[in-house]
């Protein structure tokens, strides 16, 4: 009886001892009442995705939406049919089936988002 009652002690302190652990290294993003998502306190975000045999990587400033992507080991600066300007950027990778996948770019603050239609950034129309 005793036994079960220290294993369960022991597993609860482990669980704790987790969080605390897992909490204190957390990732780059920190929740922020001003925008519905994280937002970004790093400057860059870099994404890498595999589709198929490719990888792809995708670099985005957090503070005005310029974005590369990764070509031979060179970043390539990627162009936009609406400049994004200002504000505070998040950058998602979403494969789609085997070979392809949607890249997208958002301004957090405004809510605005391109999709990737390589190698240009095509802004959505608003509503």
């Amino acid at each position: 009886m005793f036994r079960f009652a220290r294993f369960a002690a022991a597993m609860i302190l482990g669980a704790a001892s987790f969080v605390l652990i897992t909490h204190s290294l957390s990732s780059s993003a920190r929740a922020d009442s001003n925008y519905s998502m994280a937002s970004p306190t790093a400057r860059f975000i870099v994404r890498s995705l595999s589709v198929g045999k490719v990888f792809y990587v995708y670099r985005v400033d957090t503070t005005n939406g310029d974005s590369w992507t990764l070509d031979s080991a060179k970043w390539v600066k990627l162009t936009d049919t609406t400049p994004p300007g200002p504000g505070v950027y998040d950058l998602q990778l979403f494969p789609l089936d085997p070979n392809t996948f949607q890249a997208l770019r958002t301004d957090l603050a405004t809510g605005r988002t391109w999709y990737m239609s390589y190698p240009k950034w095509i802004l959505y129309t608003e509503p």
